[in-house]
């Protein structure tokens, strides 16, 4: 695990020298939103867990945590640019690249960062820390939509660790007691819906 965590952090490099060399070719602060674009395409593909695909797991806390996480990596390209460019007008040397090269580089380091580090092995790491999908049906009001609450169940029983997860759902429900009324309407329309689609897929078994 150390060792593939060491592969990633040299598959990752290219995504941090595309706007440094973005910078020292002279590219114009227009680059900066793209560069952004590509590393919160990479926190989408190497931390999906952190980024729903329900629009009802979109809770305040979610989007504060996902708007946390670009707002730090854009800083990050903005001081990497800034030094690229910084170097070039001190040493007046600008490096004859296409702008496309920097960005053609940045962009190849998020499928290799993937070939090399999986979302699985991020969440076998990560298995001490709370689960993002779990918080986020937790955090749903209680006069939330029980159709969109039970989508988002779905979904989130359909990841990876979906059985855990589900378990420690109704685990925390029956401590409470009370409360998470939406969440209680959805969980229970979703268990209707799974219980008619196994009885469906048994009985054309059957049949």
């Amino acid at each position: 695990m150390e060792r593939n965590k060491r592969i990633l952090g040299v598959a990752t490099l290219p995504l941090y020298i595309g706007p440094l060399l973005a910078g020292l070719s002279g590219s114009g602060w227009a680059a900066v939103p793209v560069f952004v674009a590509l590393m919160t395409l990479w926190l989408v593909v190497m931390r999906p867990q952190h980024w729903p695909r329900q629009m009802a797991l979109w809770t305040g806390q979610v989007a504060v945590a996902g708007a946390a996480q670009v707002a730090v990596h854009a800083l990050i390209v903005v001081a990497l640019f800034a030094i690229g460019r910084g170097i070039g007008g001190v040493a007046g040397v600008v490096l004859p690249l296409s702008p496309l090269v920097p960005v053609a580089l940045a962009f190849f380091a998020i499928p290799l960062s993937r070939l090399v580090w999986t979302p699985e092995a991020g969440r076998r790491v990560a298995a001490a820390e709370p689960d993002p999908m779990l918080a986020a049906l937790l955090d749903l009001p209680d006069d939330a939509d029980p159709v969109l609450v039970a989508d988002a169940i779905a979904a989130a029983v359909s990841a990876p660790g979906g059985a855990a997860r589900l378990a420690r759902l109704q685990a925390v429900l029956a401590a409470e007691g009370d409360g998470h009324a939406g969440l209680r309407q959805g969980l229970a329309l979703w268990a209707e819906d799974a219980a008619r689609r196994g009885a469906g897929r048994e009985a054309a078994a059957v049949g």
